[in-house]
């Protein structure tokens, strides 16, 4: 196993000026829907952590609104490893909370209490919400 994975990976700049410019252009901004969900920690990040490092990062992030919609953990582990994330924008016929519902709620191990304050959460950004200004009742 190398440091830094070569499969869809570049590694950033080594010198704290130059990463800390790069960390900024790439690290992007959570989107309201990204942060229902709660932060992977402990050993899930870990085990996460040891995967990008052995196979670099397999799945894109994705962007909605230009902040991630899905790809919290791996951003935030990319940027700890100094890798350049790859990201990727959700298309347009994909609605954004039908997404983050498939892309997270079902491959989790939560907690009853946790799916229930994540739909809670979730019920208050309505359709159109901090998106578009004509929502999605069109």
């Amino acid at each position: 196993m190398t440091d830094t994975p070569t499969f869809l990976q570049e590694p950033v700049p080594t010198g704290l000026a130059e990463y800390e410019a790069t960390a900024r252009e790439f690290v992007k901004e959570l989107h309201p829907l990204a942060q229902a969900f709660p932060v992977v920690t402990g050993t899930a990040f870990e085990e996460i952590k040891a995967s990008i490092r052995e196979h670099g990062q397999i799945h894109a992030i994705i962007l909605y609104e230009g902040k991630v919609l899905d790809g919290v953990t791996r951003q935030r582990i990319l940027q700890e490893l100094g890798l350049k994330p790859r990201y990727e924008v959700l298309p347009a016929n994909i609605d954004p909370i039908d997404y983050v519902i498939a892309a997270n709620l079902r491959r989790r191990q939560l907690t009853p209490a946790q799916r229930a304050l994540i739909g809670a959460k979730l019920a208050v950004l309505q359709r159109g919400d901090n998106q578009h200004p004509w929502g999605w009742s069109q």
